[in-house]
């Protein structure tokens, strides 16, 4: 708590003694926030909570073998997709929700929570892809990393949830109530989520600009200061990224999935709040993004030397990662076939 209140004490002081600058720092933020934010969150957010109330989880019922290999019931899968396609936090919401009726259970979802809060395919195609680092493609190479390493960190935190939930687990203790009723809360809800949203972006957005100015005025490098800009807002981090010039594109790209990977304070702080609605823990989402960012990151550089910088060698030694990885997973399973019943592997 001391932290807090010197950390509190800090921006009113900035702020007392530069006016100007935190002023300017905000109105960045809203307008940001006015210009992006809200236009592609809002009906995601909204239309999140919907689907969390209206039971539509149970068209995963029948996926049983799906459900099993990623050790998710019917709503963690569908929290799953909607992590995936409507960008954060939607996915902290959906699951607050969905634990608050009743049709998720907790220890599931405080798994899922890191590898559920993704940055939405428009937002890194169009916005980060196209505008800020001037290629569509280097977008989709983003969207593609962040998508596979959410999906093998899932995988690898298969054990930890199959052990701890039941995969069955179904809306048999689902709230119920009229579609009005949802329709009307699901908006009220979404609103002042957004409202929250925004807040936090706000926030961290003069925070991040303050320190930047110390370093700037330190000689800090450009790069070093977009990075730190980006771990507390991702959006303007990416967007200073962006406009450095003279920097190889795969230290770009490199650079960007970390931070994609990781989502920055702010996006963590918006996770922490929406979850907090539904009482889903958070104690593993710090952990679960940092190895998120590190996977991200490597899977971007990996993707940028074949399918941008069409680099021959990056070609042949992924396909031969591949070719051992395959190789390693055939025998794990015929070992595992061997051993029968007495000896089990989570693969």
């Amino acid at each position: 708590m001391i932290f807090i209140s010197v950390a509190a004490l800090g921006c009113m002081i900035y702020a007392l003694l530069f006016p100007q600058p935190a002023a300017a720092s905000a109105s960045r933020a809203l307008r940001l926030c006015a210009g992006a934010v809200i236009p592609s969150l809002a009906l995601f957010i909204i239309a999140a909570k919907m689907l969390a109330g209206s039971g539509i989880g149970q068209i995963f019922a029948g996926a049983e073998r799906l459900k099993r290999r990623l050790g998710v019931s019917g709503g963690g899968l569908l929290v799953l997709v909607i992590g995936f396609i409507s960008g954060y936090p939607a996915g902290s919401a959906a699951a607050a929700e969905m634990c608050r009726y009743g049709t998720l259970s907790k220890e599931e979802a405080r798994s899922l929570l890191p590898y559920t809060n993704n940055a939405g395919p428009a937002f890194l195609v169009g916005a980060v892809g196209a505008k800020m680092l001037g290629d569509a493609k280097l977008g989709a190479i983003l969207l593609v990393s962040q998508t596979l390493s959410s999906i093998i960190l899932v995988l690898l935190t298969k054990r930890e949830r199959s052990a701890n939930i039941n995969i069955s687990f179904n809306s048999a203790n689902e709230k119920t109530q009229s579609a009005s009723t949802l329709l009307a809360s699901s908006v009220a809800g979404g609103g002042l989520a957004l409202v929250s949203v925004c807040a936090f972006v706000t926030f961290f957005t003069v925070v991040s600009d303050a320190i930047n100015a110390v370093f700037e005025n330190l000689g800090v490098p450009d790069v070093f200061r977009a990075v730190v800009g980006g771990v507390f807002e991702i959006t303007s981090g990416l967007d200073a990224l962006g406009r450095i010039q003279n920097v190889d594109t795969t230290l770009t790209v490199a650079l960007a999935g970390a931070l994609v990977g990781f989502s920055g304070i702010s996006v963590m702080m918006q996770v922490f709040d929406r979850a907090g609605d539904g009482g889903v823990p958070t104690d593993r989402y710090l952990t679960g993004k940092i190895f998120s960012a590190i996977l991200t990151s490597s899977s971007a550089v990996v993707l940028t030397r074949i399918f941008y910088a069409n680099s021959i060698k990056t070609v042949l030694f992924s396909a031969l990662f591949l070719l051992v990885g395959v190789i390693v997973l055939i025998l794990i399973k015929k070992l595992s076939k061997k051993c029968g019943k007495n000896c089990v592997y989570d693969v």
